[in-house]
């Protein structure tokens, strides 16, 4: 075998050392900047990936906050039949005297005295105030799905038949809802537009949540 000819510079005359793998000051340096860089970025880089969670369609932070809108969305309608049908406290404070606060959940007190509530979740009539809302969106939404899409039939019932009874169901909607909240209880006309808005977004609160569950969904 020949032997190579050592490395030289352009000249030809000076030899070139190989070199030693020792690092170098500025490959520290390199390194050190790297390391600050993500240790600076760790917070910024995990509320990232947290967002990218919650807005990329069929994650499961996605489908959390999209199912939680949903149960929101229910709620806010349900809270026009809860007061208007059972007079319960209003579950919001939007455009209302006064409201639930803590007396949604269950708990306990010990003083003056001990004593415990189950809380308006699992009051019954609240809990059927939660189905009568159910059951009025999926008629609404049925309606909708025919007006839009040319649907034929909702499970076996003509559609003339379901909006019949839409609008009977809008009708009643309507009526719960203004009850709970009239807007001609203010005099200021900015206050009458603002709880009249307010009328109308719970009315379709359900069904615009159940939109945006589908849509996070994917």
């Amino acid at each position: 075998m020949q032997n190579k000819p050592p490395l030289t510079t352009a000249d030809g005359k000076t030899p070139l050392s190989s070199p030693k793998g020792q690092t170098s000051k500025t490959d520290i340096f390199s390194t050190l900047a790297k390391w600050l860089v993500l240790i600076v970025s760790i917070i910024p880089r995990f509320l990232a990936s947290i967002m990218e969670h919650f807005t990329e369609a069929g994650s499961v932070g996605a489908l959390a906050l999209g199912s939680l809108v949903f149960v929101a969305g229910v709620l806010f309608t349900t809270d026009s039949y809860w007061q208007s049908l059972f007079q319960g406290a209003a579950l919001f404070p939007f455009f209302e005297q006064s409201w639930a606060g803590w007396s949604w959940l269950p708990g306990f007190t010990v003083f003056p005295q001990p004593r415990a509530w189950a809380g308006i979740i699992f009051n019954p009539a609240f809990v059927f105030a939660v189905s009568l809302s159910f059951v009025i969106q999926i008629i609404q939404s049925a309606t909708v799905r025919n007006a839009a899409f040319g649907v034929k039939a909702v499970a076996g019932i003509s559609p003339r038949t379901v909006g019949l009874i839409a609008i009977a169901s809008w009708t009643f909607d309507l009526i719960q809802t203004f009850s709970s909240r009239n807007p001609l209880q203010y005099s200021d006309p900015g206050d009458i537009f603002k709880c009249l808005m307010y009328n109308l977004f719970t009315i379709v609160a359900a069904e615009l949540g159940y939109v945006v569950y589908r849509m996070l969904k994917g």
